[in-house]
């Protein structure tokens, strides 16, 4: 009974300590906690999931509603990316460099993308519009995002002005 049931529940909680104790620097609570759930489902799923945050991230010029609405659009889609691939990951990255916040997202997806970024998703009826979301969202704060398909990976970023106008 304990290696087939409470082992592996040890061993997710304990990952899930890790993960989430590198939340340490990020001082935005509402982000803190949408990261930790994502993360905590990812870990779930059995995906590996690595998290940098060296530097103390305490604002982001930015609605905290904002803010949290493209991370978690981000997040999900690298989690459903991930569904079928072996050996499944994602990469997150925020970062303060000079007077910008850098949110960066890589994920393991071995599959064809789109040129357009459509949906891959079978059922189009569940299909929501997160991708046009999220560029839309930073650039009404004069903000960039990329989103790439880099051999085996997808890398999404965000690039946030830290300067302008403050937001709440």
């Amino acid at each position: 009974y304990y290696d087939m049931e409470i082992f592996p529940i040890s061993n997710l909680v304990n990952k899930e300590k890790d993960v989430v104790a590198k939340l340490h620097n990020l001082d935005i609570i509402e982000l803190k906690s949408l990261i930790s759930v994502k993360i905590n489902y990812a870990l779930e799923l059995k995906v590996e999931v690595n998290l940098e945050i060296i530097e103390k991230i305490d604002k982001v010029n930015m609605k905290s509603i904002d803010l949290v609405r493209i991370i978690g659009i981000f997040l999900d889609n690298a989690i459903e990316a991930c569904e079928g691939e072996s050996e499944p990951y994602i990469d997150i990255t925020i970062r303060q460099e000079k007077s910008f916040v850098i949110i960066k997202i890589v994920n393991k997806f071995s599959r064809k993308i789109s040129k357009k970024l459509e949906t891959t998703k079978h059922k189009k009826i569940f299909h929501g519009v997160g991708i046009g979301s999220v560029k839309s969202i930073v650039e009404s704060y004069e903000g960039e995002f990329t989103i790439e398909k880099n051999g085996n990976e997808v890398i999404a970023k965000i690039l946030i002005p830290n300067y302008k106008k403050e937001y709440q």
